[in-house]
């Protein structure tokens, strides 16, 4: 089956998350993703492991699916040339070094362009290449937290809360990937590449949206409410007889109607206290009072069923072991699995985006350390034998060599 991205080339010079994220999907959309990594060490995830499980790099599993290994050292000069050959055969390069790292190392945008004028070059950096902050270290609660994210996260009487996901990482990933897709056609329209440019940053302040539209219109500032929404209510999360929560939304006026027949107090429907969602706001704590009076009364499963099915939004708040057996989560093949030569089966989280003519796909299991070393220098770059034992005798590159891995290198 064709896949979106067959026949481009990426060249993956990230490592850990926002970077390798990006890249996965480009390599799930069929790109050929070739990705460096030192010599005998590898990147930083290959040495974080899942408690009990040393021997394997489950983190580095998760996010490096559908790509090849190739080890180089960037330090040194034949290190650097391979990158300039590589940027040479290759549509788009994805690096996210801290800025300037890459021009010192002479692997940055104005030289790899200057080996091909229609090269796609993305950084993704904390702060981004420009701007008082583009030297500070970066990681993902710093950047929740300058991003003002933690400022409207959590409870009035509590401090400032972090959520739980890595969300300026992976959303930075994502935007990366759909610049790089808009560079790449202009490339293949033109003949003319770019250098795309984003940050974690920058990508949480735009995740602002509707929640900024009160500050910027009214100059009023956002709050901290816990799980209830500013101009909805009812939305909160209720905990159910069985001390499972479930989080619902019956805002407006007809599914408030519908809400209160449901929850056995039809008479609160259009009761003048609260037959608008402009009252319900104005007594807030009363609406929730009531709610919540109700629905322990019955576990939160039991609600989910009632409400669902009645047409009111709503779902228990799951847990991680919840979420991946989920039947409607299974059922859109967001959790998969693909067999690894060294850790045997690995999980892998799907990919959230369905195409109907060109689906991505896991072709590749996440590679092992340097195993397609070899393969990349002598079928993309034509090295001869003898060049590649010298660089690997220079210790410029080194190889998989002890598990033998079908050479699939298109």
């Amino acid at each position: 089956m064709p896949t979106a991205l067959q026949g481009v080339t990426v060249l993956d010079l990230t490592r850990v998350l926002a970077g390798p994220y990006c890249t996965m999907m480009l390599g799930d959309m069929g790109a050929e993703v070739v990705k460096i990594e030192e010599p005998e060490k590898g990147e930083e995830y290959r040495g974080m492991h899942a408690p009990g499980r040393e021997q394997f790099e489950d983190f580095f599993y998760l996010l490096n699916r559908n790509k090849l290994s190739v080890t180089v050292n960037l330090k040194s000069e034949k290190g650097r040339q391979i990158i300039c050959d590589l940027a040479d055969k290759a549509d788009v390069v994805v690096e996210n070094f801290s800025p300037g790292v890459a021009s010192r190392l002479g692997i940055d945008y104005d030289r790899l362009s200057a080996v091909n004028p229609a090269l796609v070059y993305c950084s993704i950096s904390g702060f981004g290449q420009y701007g008082p902050y583009r030297d500070r270290k970066a990681y993902d609660p710093v950047v929740q937290a300058l991003a003002g994210v933690m400022s409207v996260t959590g409870f009035p009487s509590g401090p400032p809360l972090r959520p739980g996901l890595f969300f300026s990482d992976v959303a930075a990933g994502m935007v990366a990937g759909y610049a790089i897709l808009a560079a790449l056609l202009h490339s293949q329209r033109t003949g003319q590449g770019q250098y795309v440019d984003v940050a974690m940053l920058d990508t949480l302040v735009a995740m602002w949206s509707s929640s900024a539209v009160t500050y910027l219109a009214t100059g009023l500032m956002p709050e901290r409410l816990g799980n209830d929404i500013p101009h909805r209510c009812p939305a909160d999360a209720y905990i159910g007889k069985d001390g499972r929560y479930i989080q619902l939304l019956a805002s407006s006026q007809q599914l408030w109607v519908r809400f209160c027949e449901l929850l056995g107090v039809p008479e609160l429907g259009n009761d003048p206290r609260f037959d608008s969602e402009e009252k319900r706001i104005g007594r807030r704590e009363e609406v929730n009072a009531i709610v919540a009076e109700r629905i322990r009364q019955k576990s939160a499963e039991e609600w989910e069923r009632i409400l669902g099915s009645g047409g009111i939004p709503c779902g228990r708040v799951n847990n991680v072991a919840e979420i991946f057996s989920d039947p409607h989560v299974t059922a859109r093949e967001m959790l998969l699995r693909v067999e690894h030569p060294v850790a045997g089966y690995v999980p892998q989280i799907g990919m959230p985006y369905k195409l109907s003519a060109t689906p991505a796909s896991i072709r590749r299991p996440p590679p092992l350390l340097g195993q397609d070393t070899e393969a990349v220098l002598k079928r993309l770059l034509q090295y001869s034998p003898e060049r590649i034992e010298d660089l690997l005798r220079e210790k410029v590159v080194s190889c998989c060599r002890e598990v033998v891995i079908e050479d699939n290198l298109a």
